[in-house]
């Protein structure tokens, strides 16, 4: 929106004073004996106008809309850690993003009239960094960043006239890899001290490939075998 005040001089002031725009005559709102305004709203572009009164117009004026730098939307490709064995993938204008720790996610931004996109990353007990991204195309930019612990991130969009004041915050929650886990008991045969069972349970997040054995029998005389 935009507020326009007129003030007029001279001998004769007009009780009421108008704007033609866009093949429209609108009356201006009467703020004083010379004094008037006139509001715009939700302006899109730039606008021609002149005022009239009294059987007099003025000369044509513009008011000039600059461009607002905007994303019109954006991919988050998914590339995960190969030993997961997970397939990559790809979120659409999503913003708020769940993944397992060491995950890169590459951005890929479609903006119009923008000149510079920059991503600050805030992670709990680091502080927050910023990066400048990578302009792929006339329009397009992109940023790759390897997840390790949770993080906010804000993005804004810049162009000649103006820094966009709709930052938008979304959260990346990383969940974190865990060191596989055993259990192992230790059972001896009831009917031979020298047979021994073991079984136990394993965890993982992933899975597991496989489990090795190892031992070392004792002799009598102390040696290993």
């Amino acid at each position: 929106d935009f507020e326009l005040f007129l003030d007029l001089t001279g001998e004769e002031i007009p009780d009421q004073v108008f704007i033609e725009k866009d093949n429209y005559r609108y009356r201006l709102k009467k703020e004083g004996k010379t004094s008037f305004s006139f509001s715009f709203k939700n302006l899109q572009q730039s606008t021609l106008f002149n005022f009239s009164a009294g059987g007099f117009s003025s000369k044509e004026y513009k008011l000039e809309a600059l461009p607002n730098p905007i994303v019109l939307n954006f991919q988050a490709h998914l590339n995960y850690p190969d030993y997961l064995g997970k397939e990559k993938e790809t979120l659409q204008n999503t913003g708020d993003i769940i993944v397992p720790e060491g995950t890169v996610i590459s951005w890929r931004f479609n903006t119009k009239n923008t000149e510079s996109i920059s991503m600050r990353f805030s992670q709990s007990g680091i502080g927050g960094r910023s990066a400048e991204l990578e302009r792929t195309g006339a329009a397009e930019f992109s940023h790759d960043e390897r997840m390790i612990a949770n993080s906010s991130y804000t993005i804004r969009t810049a162009n000649d006239y103006l820094i966009s004041d709709d930052s938008i915050t979304y959260w990346i929650n990383v969940v974190p890899d865990m060191f596989p886990s055993i259990e192992v008991e230790e059972h001896v045969d009831s009917n031979s001290a020298k047979r021994i069972y073991f079984n136990g349970l394993l965890k993982d997040d992933y899975g597991l490939k496989n489990l090795s054995f190892i031992y070392q029998v004792i002799s009598e005389k102390g040696r290993g075998q």
